[in-house]
Order: C-alpha cells, then sequence, then structure tokens
C-alpha cells in the first residue's frame, strides 16, 4: 500500500486502509452475531455421510471455507518492487 503511495500521499493511504477495515471488521462483527444468533435459533444439522454438523461446526466451517478463498484474490497480486530514489 505504502509503495502505491506517492511521498506527501503516504498517510492518507494509510488513514483510508484503517478507516475502510475498520467499518468492515464493524459490520461483519454485527453480522457474524446476527447470524450465529440465527442459527442457534434454527438449529440447522447437516449430515454429511456418518458426520453431523450442527451449528457452531456450520460456523467453524464457513469461515475456514471463506478464509481459504480468500487465496483466490490474493493469488493474481503481484508486488510491484520498491524503486531506489535517485542521489
Amino acid at each position: 500500500m505504502l509503495k502505491l503511495a506517492g511521498p506527501d500521499a503516504k498517510a492518507s493511504y494509510v488513514a483510508w486502509y484503517f478507516a475502510l477495515t475498520g467499518v468492515v471488521y464493524g459490520i461483519c462483527t454485527v453480522a457474524g452475531g446476527g447470524l450465529y444468533q440465527w442459527l442457534n435459533e434454527t438449529k440447522p444439522t447437516w449430515l454429511i455421510g456418518s458426520w453431523r454438523m450442527d451449528h457452531n461446526d456450520l460456523v467453524f466451517a464457513g469461515g475456514f471455507l471463506l478464509r481459504v478463498l480468500a487465496i483466490v484474490w490474493l493469488l493474481p497480486l503481484q508486488e510491484m518492487r520498491s524503486q531506489r530514489p535517485d542521489a
């Protein structure tokens, strides 16, 4: 992120990063709590062969799957090489 910013824009890049990640973190925390509450009330279960998954297992498996799928977004990213300033 800081490699993309110019010398005078680094502070605003960092500020925007923390502002956006803070908002997303807050929204996801509230939405995740609501989802868990709904799953706790409805008590869904999945049967995969002889393996039974309750709502706690579903939340854990869903979180794991979403974190693994983040690799899909990260693999195509190429880090820019830093350029040395002219002395």
